[in-house]
């Protein structure tokens, strides 16, 4: 599986050994990782113009869209990796948001989100914890599902969309959710 990582570049020798520890963790649970360090090294260069900032920033959306699951080391205060985890939820891709065994992160916890795990590690149960997470969020990622509708359909999908200022497929969703709730023959088997 494609899992994105990400950590604060600010965070000193000791949160590097960790980050280091986070990446070779997941390889070793077989997952392909991608680093979002490798964006942000970029982003070390003191001055760069718009051009290139777009392109940082295109390349960070292409990365996480192409991923099933995002994880963010959060013990280390970042705007950078606040934002890293807002547009991953946006895209729909489940979030662990780990922390190392001394941090609380109590705006995160607001969020209401089921696609947000919060969870503490240390290094002894780091791969505990990441196997467990793992699979909570892989119940979590989206399947792919296209069908074709009229005119007249997509014409009250858009307008809806406008007008609730939600995703067309997350109206969709709603009904069948909502139909799966009344729909006694579905419950009983």
């Amino acid at each position: 599986m494609k899992i994105y990582f990400t950590a604060p570049l600010k965070g000193g020798v000791s949160f590097d050994k960790r980050y280091q520890l986070i990446e070779k963790t997941l390889e070793g649970l077989g997952h392909k990782v991608l680093a979002g360090q490798a964006i942000k090294k970029s982003l070390e260069k003191k001055n760069y113009n718009k051009k290139e900032s777009v392109k940082i920033y295109r390349q960070l959306y292409r990365t996480l869209k192409s991923v099933e699951i995002a994880i963010v080391d959060i013990s280390n205060p970042s705007l950078s990796v606040g934002y890293e985890i807002s547009l991953a939820l946006e895209l729909n891709k489940p979030v662990i948001a780990i922390h190392f065994k001394s941090r609380r992160y109590h705006l995160l916890n607001s969020i209401p989100n089921e696609k947000l795990q919060i969870v503490r590690y240390d290094s002894k149960n780091l791969k505990r914890q990441l196997e467990k997470a793992i699979k909570t969020a892989l119940d979590m990622v989206d399947v792919r599902f296209n069908f074709f509708i009229t005119p007249q359909l997509l014409s009250y999908l858009d307008w809806i969309s406008g007008k609730r200022r939600i995703p067309r497929s997350v109206f969709i969703r709603g009904l069948i959710e909502n139909d799966m709730e009344k729909n006694k023959e579905y419950l009983e088997d």
